[in-house]
C-alpha cells in the first residue's frame, strides 16, 4: 500500500516522471529476491502510476497538458528555421489549435529563449487546453518530424543543448509564492523562514553556479564517479547506478519535451547527482584516511626497528 501511494504520488505530482518508470521495473526485476514479491513489487508500481490518470478523470479533473505547450514550441521554432518557401507550406500549420492566423503569429512572436511569448499568440493556455488538442499537437510534431527531418533534427539539436547548459548555461530564476497576489483569496501566508531559506539557497547556487547551471558537467561528474565504483565493485555499486539512471532518466524528458531551459525542472536530478557525489566523496576521503594510519603506523614500525 505503502509503494502504491508513493508511486501515486511521484507520476501524479509531475507528469514527466513517467520516464523513470523502466529504470525502476529493471531495478525491481534484477534484484534477488522471490519471483511473487518482484510481482507484488511491481503490481504496486504500475497501479500507483495508472492511478494517476483514473483519479483525475473520476474526478473530472482537466488541466493542460505541460507536453503540449512544449511540443508547440518546438514545432513553432522549426517552422522559424525553415527557408522562405518551405516555411509557406507551414504557414498554416497549427492553426487547427488557435484558429486562422494563430500559426503566422506565433512564428512572428515566439523566440527560443522562453516559451512564454509563445502563450500570448492565440496558441495560449486556453487552446492548449480544449479537448483532443494534444494528441493533435503530438500527431502534428511527429508529422513534422517525418516530413522535415533535417529541420526538425537541427532545431532539436539547439533545444538539447540548451536543456543540457552547453554552450549556454541554464537560468536560475528566483522562485517566489504568490508573486502577483492571487492567494489572498485562500487566506496564503507567506514565511520569514521560507523566505530565509530560499535567500540562502539563491545565494548557494550563484556561489557555484559554473556546476549546478550545466547539467552536462553534474552529469558528466557523477557518471564518472559511479564508473569508478563499478570498476572497483563496491558493494553498493548498484544502488549507485540506480540513483544516476534516475536522475539521467527523469531529466531525459526535458530533452524529449522541453519545457524551459531552468533549475527548476533540473533540480530533483540535480539533488540525487549531490547525494551521489557527497557519498562518493566521503567514501574516498575515508579510504584515504585509513591508507594514511596504515602509512604512518608502518612508518613507527621500521622506526621501532
Amino acid at each position: 500500500m505503502l509503494l502504491i501511494l508513493s508511486s501515486f504520488v511521484m507520476f501524479g505530482y509531475r507528469a514527466n516522471a513517467f520516464t523513470i518508470l523502466p529504470v525502476l521495473l529493471f531495478y525491481i526485476f534484477k534484484l534477488d529476491i522471490r519471483k511473487i514479491k518482484k510481482i507484488i513489487l511491481t503490481f504496486a508500481l504500475l497501479f500507483g502510476f495508472v492511478l494517476v490518470p483514473s483519479f483525475t478523470y473520476i474526478f473530472n479533473i482537466h488541466t493542460m497538458s505541460s507536453m503540449s505547450a512544449g511540443f508547440a514550441w518546438e514545432i513553432v521554432s522549426t517552422i522559424q528555421d525553415m527557408d522562405y518557401k518551405t516555411k509557406l507550406k507551414y504557414i498554416n500549420y497549427l492553426d487547427s489549435i488557435g484558429g486562422e492566423g494563430s500559426t503566422l503569429e506565433a512564428i512572428n512572436t515566439s523566440t527560443k529563449i522562453t516559451v512564454n511569448p509563445l502563450l500570448t499568440t492565440k496558441i495560449n493556455r486556453e487552446n492548449l487546453s480544449k479537448k483532443g488538442n494534444s494528441k493533435i499537437i503530438l500527431k502534428k510534431y511527429i508529422d513534422l518530424l517525418l516530413e522535415e527531418p533535417a529541420v526538425f533534427l537541427n532545431n532539436k539539436y539547439f533545444f538539447t543543448k540548451r536543456t543540457l547548459g552547453i554552450n549556454s548555461q541554464i537560468a536560475f530564476a528566483s522562485y517566489v509564492y504568490d508573486a502577483y497576489g492571487k492567494m489572498k483569496e485562500y487566506n496564503f501566508n507567506d514565511s520569514k523562514a521560507r523566505m530565509k531559506f530560499i535567500d540562502s539557497y539563491s545565494k548557494l547556487n550563484e556561489k557555484i553556479s559554473f556546476y549546478t547551471l550545466r547539467p552536462w558537467l553534474v552529469f558528466l561528474i557523477t557518471l564518472i564517479f559511479v564508473s569508478i565504483k563499478w570498476w572497483k565493485k563496491d558493494k553498493n555499486k548498484n544502488l549507485y547506478l540506480l540513483l544516476f539512471m534516475i536522475s539521467i532518466f527523469y531529466y531525459g524528458a526535458y530533452i524529449i519535451n522541453t519545457q524551459a531551459f531552468e533549475i527548476r525542472y533540473f533540480y530533483p536530478s540535480l539533488y540525487i547527482c549531490i547525494i551521489i557525489d557527497t557519498i562518493f566523496t566521503f567514501d574516498m576521503l575515508h579510504l584515504a584516511k585509513n591508507k594514511l594510519c596504515i602509512l604512518i603506523e608502518k612508518c613507527c614500525v621500521l622506526d621501532m626497528r
